[in-house]
């Protein structure tokens, strides 16, 4: 059988994250969704983005920025 090199492993893909990421990260702590958010964006366009957070009990918040500025979709 001839000498193959190791499988190496994929390095899983980078989350996307746009420019309100620290932001809706912050909004998420604040609301006790996780102590460590990470915001994924999910969605931008012309002066928003949505991104969704994964909480620590398993819910996951969505929420949109403005220009800055974020809330909870509810």
């Amino acid at each position: 059988m001839p000498w193959r090199p190791a499988p190496t492993a994929t390095p899983a893909a980078p989350r996307p994250i746009g420019t309100d990421a620290f932001s809706a990260e912050r909004l998420a702590r604040s609301q006790s969704c996780s102590e460590q958010p990470m915001a994924s964006l999910a969605a931008k366009g012309p002066g928003f983005e949505t991104y969704s957070v994964a909480c620590a009990n398993g819910d996951a918040l969505a929420i949109r920025c403005e220009f800055g500025n974020c809330r909870v979709l509810r």
